[in-house]
């Protein structure tokens, strides 16, 4: 066997491996905020207390699949809901192939 052929198998199994997993859910996560707390506070919370965002509306904010950063987004309010409208996004691995979204 040909080292090409052998490069072309492991081509064709790692996109079969790619093809299987895509439609996994992942946790997307716009981080809004971040900040400590001490355990007293903590223990002190009741419903209705509020803490303040670190970002406005027209900000950006990182953007998480699961715990990888994935890109930037930017706060926003349509329709009197908060959103996110991505600005970027971080480029894929070489070893990915592009797939459309």
């Amino acid at each position: 066997m040909s080292n090409l052929a052998r490069v072309t198998d492991v081509v064709r199994v790692e996109q079969w491996k790619l093809d299987e997993i895509q439609e996994v859910p992942l946790l997307l996560k716009a981080s809004l905020a971040r900040g400590t707390i001490s355990l007293r506070k903590l223990l002190d919370l009741k419903v209705g207390d509020v803490f303040p965002l670190q970002k406005a509306v027209g900000e950006n904010i990182e953007l998480y699949a699961g715990d990888v950063i994935i890109g930037s987004a930017e706060v926003l309010v349509m329709d009197g809901v908060m959103a996110i409208q991505i600005t970027g996004l971080c480029e894929k691995p070489a070893a990915l192939p592009e797939q459309e979204i």
